[in-house]
């Protein structure tokens, strides 16, 4: 927050409190642990199962299996770390709405930011538990749609199509590996800690 000097100009005040960055990390990353990850682990348990019923229309099909159920477990404990990760974030304004008879700089209040910054950092732990376990899950999914829009044989023009659309998914696969450590760099090199 902006404060003013002597001379005019505003100097930074850090905030008491510590918080995500951006500031909406903390609801991204509650919508990513409870609405995509069990959406997309449920379609892969689903998905395992359909293809166990038709093995031979596929290429591979024990490896689409596997990839799978790989990655209905990694997007499964996405869900978990982010339940996890969701009972240690919470603001100064949830702190005054529980204590509002504390005081500014009170002991009493410096008390609770020490507790809230040290239970900031077990979320922050979490947090990249659940973004690992997402981004890993979504990447084996994109893998096992690889695997399963593979042509079972044949040399037509659908299993071209058919090829084409195996290395799209592969491509998707690649670029989502690629991005989870590109973005806990960039993040990293900022200076954000989440």
């Amino acid at each position: 927050m902006p404060e003013s000097t002597s001379g005019g100009r505003e100097r930074f005040v850090p905030p008491k409190w510590e918080k995500p960055a951006p500031l909406s990390y903390g609801v991204a990353l509650e919508t990513v642990s409870t609405v995509a990850a069990p959406l997309l682990a449920g379609f892969s348990l689903a998905g395992s199962v359909a293809i166990g019923q038709d093995f031979d229309k596929f290429r591979w099909p024990g490896l689409v299996v596997l990839l799978l159920v790989g990655a209905a477990v990694l997007l499964l404990s996405a869900l978990q770390c982010g339940f996890t990760a969701r009972r240690y974030l919470y603001s100064a304004a949830d702190v005054r709405d529980w204590w509002p008879d504390v005081a500014d700089d009170s002991d009493r209040e410096r008390k609770l930011r020490d507790q809230q910054r040290h239970d900031y950092r077990r979320w922050h732990h979490w947090s990249g538990w659940t973004r690992w376990s997402y981004n890993t899950g979504l990447a084996v999914l994109l893998l096992a749609v690889a695997a399963a829009v593979a042509p079972p044989g044949g040399d037509g023009a659908q299993e071209a199509i058919r090829w084409l659309a195996t290395g799209l998914a592969v491509s998707a696969a690649a670029v989502q590996l690629a991005w989870q450590p590109l973005t806990s760099y960039r993040r990293q090199r900022s200076g954000r800690r989440s």
